[in-house]
């Protein structure tokens, strides 16, 4: 299930610069872990002044080539399709653009909020997840534009499938959206709800360096114990939030307030060292969001070095970063570890709310797997829009803290070619990975998106190169 991003990479060379913004405008949103990839690949060839280029690349084309590694984990064979198309790409066609595709609802409601106009166009869902279309008129003809995105409510698990693309001739928008509903699946004649706050255009920032005198502000501090810290944090905004890892000591809040230059989403609120630890600690400005980004610690080759420990609670956060007993600190340096900035905003918002009439049938099976080295078996679920399969350990009970064990599992899965359904008349229905999940002794999920097929002409799903035959 592994894959290589060499090609994309050279593709990326090749490309115009107006290749290049249709390219950018189809970056996924990004987790925390990929832009800490991005960042590192960045700063390390930000760097590397003395290392002759082999070619020369424009900046869009530097930062797609780092974007190269999150566009293979984020986005399926098909979704890449759509980087080229002016449509929504060929999984959202394969529902809303074909004859064959049943169970679509034609929804057509529409609400206007602040001179947009917003209508659900269609939607399809197997009762876990719901696929919409959504067309976007601007009342004002002017505001809109090509790749601006959609910021949902808080409380609506949706993201924006592609970002929106906008037809300048007759001033209409369309997009693909995904919602959530694994937690309260949906079935017909139940209402479905969502809202969109805002529309959105939003660019990515390269991770860059900041000038700052580290060494000036790394002085032993005093430290609050993690109760007091979550305590005061919660006092001086919201409670939400909470800390990764279990490191005990954090500065106390708010002893120093310095921005830092370049950046006005975040102001430094204390620094200081404790034992063989560096804590930075930020808190939000007004302008943060919806601005998204990350201040890092970085060596002399600008190498991102990675927080042991870290508290965020409201708008506050501190990072720890172990750094042993460093003499020279004049080789760390902080840096701006990347992100995107909204440059346009229409605030809404747009609030829906309409019957779901069909639903897409699911099938649902188990196997014991007798042969796998690792698994004693594997639960699967197939509907035409996401096909998840979870594999179970073997003594699970026994392995519950063995990370290398858990390692070995998924190289083990990874060495398998990528699962794949076939239809009745022996086609194939291509399977694409779009997340994959091994956290605890109960073993791993993964999940795949296709494209639309008839799940009564299902045949067999192959997993681990067997071939398991349904009715």
């Amino acid at each position: 299930m592994s894959k290589n991003n060499c090609a994309i990479e050279g593709l990326i060379a090749d490309l115009s610069d107006e290749q290049l913004d249709e390219l950018l405008a189809y970056v996924p949103a990004y987790s925390e872990s990929s832009l800490d990839n991005i960042e590192a690949r960045s700063l390390r060839m930000i760097n590397a002044k003395n290392e002759a280029p082999k070619r020369k690349l424009s900046t869009k084309k530097v930062t797609l080539t780092f974007l190269a590694a999150v566009l293979l984990l984020a986005l399926s064979t098909a979704v890449l399709a759509a980087m080229t198309d002016l449509d929504l790409g060929q999984i959202f066609n394969s529902f809303f653009r074909n004859p064959a595709a049943t169970n679509v609802i034609d929804v057509g409601k529409t609400v206007e909020a602040n001179g947009a106009e917003i209508t659900v166009l269609q939607a399809f869902t197997d009762g876990n997840e719901v696929h919409a279309i959504l067309e976007i008129r601007d009342l004002y003809a002017s505001r809109l534009r090509e790749g601006m995105r959609l910021m949902f409510d808080m409380n609506t698990l949706a993201h924006a499938f592609t970002p929106i693309v906008y037809n300048e001739t007759n001033c209409v928008a369309l997009v693909g959206i995904n919602m959530n509903r694994h937690f309260m699946p949906i079935e017909v004649n139940d209402y479905l709800s969502f809202s969109i706050e805002s529309l959105m255009r939003t660019e990515f920032v390269l991770p860059s360096q900041i000038e700052f005198p580290l060494w000036l502000h790394a002085i032993e501090r005093d430290m609050l114990s993690e109760e007091e810290w979550v305590s005061e944090a919660a006092s001086r905004g919201s409670a939400d939030g909470g800390i990764m890892g279990s490191y005990g000591r954090f500065l106390k809040l708010g002893e120093i307030y310095e921005y830092l230059p370049g950046v006005d989403w975040v102001v430094l609120t204390n620094i200081g060292v404790y034992g063989n630890y560096l804590h930075v600690q930020t808190r939000r400005t007004n302008a943060w969001e919806p601005n998204v980004g990350n201040i890092r610690l970085v060596d002399r080759y600008g190498t991102a070095m990675w927080a042991k420990y870290s508290a965020f609670v409201g708008d506050y956060k501190e990072e720890v970063f172990y750094i042993g007993d460093i003499e020279n600190w004049d080789e760390l340096s902080l840096a701006f570890g990347g992100g995107t900035v909204t440059t346009e905003v229409i605030y809404g918002p747009w609030d829906f709310y309409f019957p779901i009439t069909a639903r897409a049938q699911r099938i649902s099976f188990n196997r014991q797997l007798q042969d796998s080295l690792h698994f004693s078996s594997v639960d699967v679920e197939i509907s035409p829009m996401l096909t998840t399969i979870h594999l179970s350990p073997i003594n699970n009970e026994d392995i519950a803290c063995y990370r290398e064990f858990f390692r070995s599992m998924i190289d083990y899965v990874n060495s398998f070619d990528v699962p794949f359904i076939t239809l009745a008349d022996g086609s194939r229905v291509e399977l694409f990975m779009r997340d994959s999940m091994f956290c605890s002794e109960n073993g791993g999920s993964y999940f795949f998106a296709s494209l639309y097929f008839d799940i009564l002409d299902l045949h067999s799903i192959t997993i681990l190169d067997v071939e398991h035959h349904l009715n």
